[in-house]
């Protein structure tokens, strides 16, 4: 553990973390958020809930995962559901990748389990899409395990606690966090002792302008002690990637062409118009046509040009050239691709920034971001 000479060491009583502990349930019965996750002991909901948390926000997620228990309310119905309804019940939540993994681990747990889920930290690990932070989450508010879950959230909380410095993420801080996180979570009660910590640093102890004077766990916070709390953990900026991609809207007898995506990348299992990055020294117009040349096997000639598009992403500042596109020849359909009727488009699963396009298609503007 690395503590600066500026911060004192946070408490050395041996006992502190069981008074931290109290004093974190404490407030958490008293301030926990309502959360529709929160009022169920069933390990299907609070999966779903923890897989739709990840990247994204709780305000977010609430309409989503309400909706997603209406419609596949059980482990059962989510195995037997078609890939195209679990993609569009997702849509728009990002990292489609998530309920790719969802599905899968749905039918593991149905047809190789008996519908039984996993119990404890490493049995969760063996489904797909469960990473470290996942499996310990469910371990500790599922199985009622001590085991601290170290997301952004309480990584920033026990950052300051703690005294850490350097990256936040960093070996050393990572095992800080996780010995004393640990010893945080009440014997009783974990699992309410983990959301605990996510409930106070979400309220409380914010990026910025931490709310220090109501913290259940200010008397022994060592960056409170040295007096300017927001200042870490220190801010990494991230520069978004800017990318150029042209996508066409290939129209026939009412009908426009589609393909889906695979399971692996940004937009897995999502349909999509075919296109892809404008490379140097190209037109976006050019770059369409040789897309659909390469893509679909199909020379197209480009008849209109749509509104660009602008959307951001985690790494990426996306500018879209979308076009509508007249061709020759006889693009290859099957299950994954072909010609969707445009008054169908609407059903099928797609990135967020398709939206966008077809409004634009629909009701030209001059330009969406």
């Amino acid at each position: 553990m690395k503590i600066t000479n500026k911060m004192p060491k946070p408490n050395p009583d041996p006992k502190t973390p069981a008074a931290d502990s109290r004093r974190l349930l404490r407030w958490y019965r008293r301030h926990a958020r309502d959360l529709p996750w929160r009022r169920t002991d069933d390990p299907y909901a609070i999966w779903i809930s923890e897989i739709m948390l990840q990247q994204t926000t709780v305000e977010a997620v609430i309409p989503y995962f309400e909706r997603w228990l209406r419609t596949l309310p059980d482990v059962q119905t989510l195995a037997a559901a078609p890939q195209d309804q679990v993609m569009k019940l997702w849509e728009g939540l990002g990292y489609y990748s998530r309920a790719v993994s969802l599905h899968k681990a749905a039918k593991v747990v149905v047809d190789e389990r008996g519908g039984v889920f996993p119990v404890g930290e490493d049995a969760w690990r063996e489904l797909p899409g469960i990473g470290p932070y996942t499996a310990a989450a469910l371990g500790c508010i599922v199985d009622g395990q001590r085991v601290p879950a170290i997301d952004a959230l309480v990584r920033r909380l026990l950052y300051r606690y703690l005294g850490l410095t350097g990256e936040g993420n960093s070996k050393a801080n990572e095992a800080a966090m996780r010995e004393y996180g640990a010893r945080l979570l009440a014997k009783s009660a974990p699992g309410d002792s983990l959301q605990a910590m996510m409930d106070v640093a979400t309220a409380i102890c914010r990026p910025k302008a931490p709310q220090c004077r109501v913290c259940p766990l200010a008397e022994g916070c060592a960056a409170r002690a040295a007096g300017d709390p927001g200042r870490l953990p220190p801010k990494k900026k991230i520069a978004l990637v800017p990318i150029d991609v042209a996508v066409g809207l290939w129209i026939r007898d009412d009908k426009v062409y589609m393909q889906r995506r695979g399971e692996g990348g940004l937009f897995a299992g999502l349909w999509e118009l075919p296109g892809g990055k404008v490379e140097p020294g190209e037109t976006p117009a050019e770059a369409v046509v040789r897309e659909f040349a390469e893509e679909v096997g199909c020379r197209v000639t480009v008849a209109k040009y749509l509104p660009i598009v602008k959307h951001s992403y985690t790494k990426f500042k996306v500018t879209l050239h979308p076009f509508v596109l007249t061709g020759r020849g006889r693009a290859p359909r099957d299950d994954e691709r072909g010609f969707v009727a445009l008054s169908e488009v609407h059903r099928l699963p797609q990135p967020k920034a398709n939206a966008k396009i077809w409004r634009n298609f629909l009701a030209p503007t001059k330009e969406t971001s």
